[in-house]
């Protein structure tokens, strides 16, 4: 799977279908901005001027969107454009305030998600909408369990339900336990169940959003051969993204919506990635991932031969001062859990962390906290902190606000006699929210209320304001757009170049491979190879991480 990304045409080329996308914009001639039925290509959905408002915003402002029989076609715009609400009207979770849908040219009320769902529409949410105390198998066939008739008693066909979710799951090339409960899957996993969940459906128009946000590299590979499939079978699909290197190598066209409008239509044979983030954003973004040379200091913690009971084994590597340490391997690698590991989150049998004191001039000290740490409060106290892989299961409390989420890691500083000085505590989430640039109307705004982006930045700046020496993080960029991941790359910069020492996991080729000073890979638990920044490269990083070996 090709995995690269343009920034500047001499060095960094994409590659799909044997041919470069680069050199002069151009996008598809609409006849009407964001819908094009000139071709006269039949359409088996039509969305016409679709408006939405909500208290005091409006979401969508005529938005027109049209999809061909068995193409794949990418919506694309950055946290609020309107994709979800643009989607939700589609799926019947909303109604929509004017405009008409028409599905085969007749036209749909889809009223419900029920009446979507029976107009052939199935939808993967990115936020997973799965069942967590009921079985795999249960999860796939749900609102369709396959039956058998005994003594007159329609009974649930249990052998059945099970037959069907482990065809579908191998379809994906996932071997999960099909009698497991859903709960204690990993985020990857649950993700998976999802989409085979949609796609056994009949559904005729399928709708993904941010499908492979969790998956590795081959799982994604599998995914997009089965989209393949699909469209072949005449199954059409919308799909929504923020990694911009799949919409080349998947999508046949890419609508894109900024401020509630259509702000281009593209076929990406024939445009760049600079047409499509010119498009989301506004503004021409020169340098997508702008790591500069690294100046690092001395060693600020040395992990030695750590392994968990089934994860990972004899892991060792040293991080220092103002340098990032990129952690890549595939689904199943260790790679989730390692970072855990070094939070206190994940159960190690043997090995040590060791985390070295600071000197008040930056230097390191002959000081230092050994692990692994019994807790994320033991790590916390050595200096760790941790952006996870879910952060709003695992790194914020939703019905909290901004300034409480960002102190939550140093609460106690702003206590006296066991009252909250919240003035205090929020003039510190003040800070954060200028220095950061995080987008909320008050520190007193309900974070669930924020975009994807928005709440990274409200984790990192927990941390931040706890004083972290430390940083380790689990997809930093999962679900976040791309005008947001530009920001978390320039604070991650300048955090380095402040002397904050960082681990990142990521299956994203791109991003690890321009960030990251070293790479470690990971491979079946086991650190296979340590590459350093003059020597990435990234199909290299991926056979190492499948294993194979050059």
């Amino acid at each position: 799977m090709c995995c690269g990304v343009l920034t500047e045409p001499s060095e960094h080329t994409f590659v799909t279908e044997g041919r470069p996308v680069g050199g002069a914009a151009t996008a598809a001639p609409p006849t009407h901005p964001g819908i094009a039925t000139a071709d006269g290509e039949p359409r088996i959905l039509e969305m016409r001027g679709i408006f939405k408002t909500f208290p005091g915003v409006r979401a969508l402002d005529g938005v027109d969107l049209d999809l061909k029989h068995g193409e794949v076609l990418a919506v694309l715009g950055e946290n609020g454009a309107g994709k979800s609400t643009l989607m939700k009207i589609l799926s019947g979770d909303y109604q929509r305030d004017a405009g008409e849908i028409l599905i085969e040219g007749k036209p749909a009320n889809l009223d419900s998600p029920r009446e979507a769902l029976a107009s052939g529409i199935a939808m993967i949410y990115q936020e997973l909408n799965s069942v967590p105390d009921i079985s795999v198998a249960e999860n796939v066939a749900l609102g369709a369990l396959p039956e058998r008739g005994i003594a007159g008693f329609r009974l649930v066909d249990w052998r059945a339900v099970h037959a069907l979710a482990s065809e579908w799951l191998a379809k994906l090339g996932a071997d999960i336990d099909t009698h497991q409960r859903m709960r204690w899957l990993d985020v990857a996993e649950r993700q998976i169940v999802e989409i085979a969940k949609a796609l056994r459906s009949t559904a005729r128009i399928l709708v993904m959003d941010e499908p492979t946000a969790p998956l590795g590299a081959r799982e994604v590979e599998r995914l997009f051969g089965l989209i393949r499939t699909l469209t072949e079978s005449g199954v059409s699909i919308i799909y929504i993204s923020h990694r911009l290197g799949e919409v080349f190598e998947i999508a046949d066209r890419a609508l894109v919506l900024r401020d509630g409008r259509v702000s281009g239509l593209f076929d990406p044979r024939e445009s760049t990635w600079d047409d499509l983030v010119r498009a989301m954003v506004g503004r021409d973004l020169q340098k997508v991932y702008p790591r500069k040379e690294a100046k690092v200091g001395d060693v600020v913690m040395r992990v030695r031969d750590l392994t968990s009971a089934s994860a990972f084994e004899d892991i060792s590597f040293e991080l220092r001062v103002g340098e990032i340490v990129g952690v890549f391997g595939l689904l199943g690698s260790g790679s989730s859990e390692l970072i855990r590991a070094l939070f206190g989150a994940h159960e190690v049998v043997s090995g040590t962390i060791e985390v070295v004191a600071a000197h008040e001039d930056g230097g390191a000290a002959a000081m230092s906290v050994r692990g692994p740490f019994a807790s994320p409060k033991a790590a916390r106290a050595a200096g760790i902190g941790l952006v996870p892989l879910d952060r709003k299961l695992e790194g914020l409390v939703l019905g909290m606000d901004v300034s409480a989420n960002t102190t939550l890691g140093s609460a106690e500083r702003y206590a006296r006699m066991g009252f909250l000085r919240r003035w205090v505590e929020d003039g510190r989430a003040r800070h954060w929210v200028d220095r950061l640039h995080i987008r909320t109307p008050s520190v007193r705004r309900q974070v669930r209320l924020l975009s994807g982006g928005n709440q990274q930045k409200v984790v990192l700046a927990r941390w931040l304001e706890a004083g972290s020496r430390v940083l380790v993080m689990d997809e930093p960029t999962r679900g976040v757009d791309v005008g947001a991941r530009v920001d978390i790359y320039r604070i991650l910069e300048e955090l380095a170049e402040a002397g904050a020492a960082i681990v990142m996991s990521s299956t994203d080729l791109p991003e690890i491979t321009s960030l990251a000073d070293r790479i470690m890979v990971l491979h079946d638990g086991k650190a296979v190879a340590s590459v350093e920044r003059e020597d990435i490269d990234q199909a290299e990083l991926l056979h190492l991480a499948q294993g194979v070996t050059t």
